[in-house]
């Protein structure tokens, strides 16, 4: 058997972690990050065949402004080439720590993507139909990621649904500059290209 053939007929059994906790502590900078809680679950894995993962933790340290919750769901689907990696039905969400202080509501976000490609060899990954919510606010973006395990850089379009920011930055954290009009900047709304790398935006 080839080694190709080999690793066509791998299979790794389900993969489950219950309530772990894991502390990064970096003793040059100081910073911390706290993970609590941790549970994820992970089907049978075999290539070829999308494999369902979920995850769910606690999240908190001193660098977090917003410390949370945070849940992963999504199915992956590894060719036996391992040149492709494909994700479908894939879910981020963020539920940060209630701050009553600043606002009734806490801070939310969530990010759903129906599908996405990395290419190993070409070192990129693609998201179309992106779609990210905090509240009020919707985005909807088609993201491409090049030099993906170098030096990222990100390009796409991306839509910004027309929605009041006044309640959102509030909860965001963000200062609105005085106004004389109470009504001023209660709608805003826009359609952009970016592109972006480690060096400009």
């Amino acid at each position: 058997s080839t080694p190709q053939t080999v690793l066509a007929a791998l299979t790794v059994g389900g993969i489950a972690i219950q309530n772990a906790q894991i502390m990064w502590d970096n003793q040059q900078t100081g910073e911390q990050l706290a993970i609590g809680n941790l549970n994820a679950n992970a089907e049978k894995f075999a290539f070829n065949v999308p494999v369902k993962i979920d995850l769910a933790a606690d999240v908190s340290g001193k660098e977090l402004k917003f410390p949370g919750a945070i849940k992963i769901a999504t199915a992956l689907r590894v060719d036996e080439k391992l040149e492709n990696v494909e994700f479908t039905d894939s879910q981020v969400e963020w539920l940060a720590a209630q701050k009553k202080s600043i606002s009734s509501q806490p801070l939310d976000a969530k990010l759903t993507a129906p599908s996405g490609v990395l290419s190993i060899s070409q070192q990129t990954l693609k998201l179309p139909e992106l779609q990210m919510q905090s509240g009020d606010a919707q985005v909807a973006a088609d993201l491409t990621v090049e030099h993906v395990f170098e030096q990222p850089s990100f390009l796409g379009t991306a839509t910004l649904k027309p929605f009041n920011p006044r309640p959102a930055f509030k909860q965001w954290e963000i200062a609105l500059p005085s106004m004389s009009d109470p009504k001023a900047l209660t709608s805003l709304g826009l359609s952009f290209q970016f592109q972006a790398n480690p060096a400009q935006v």
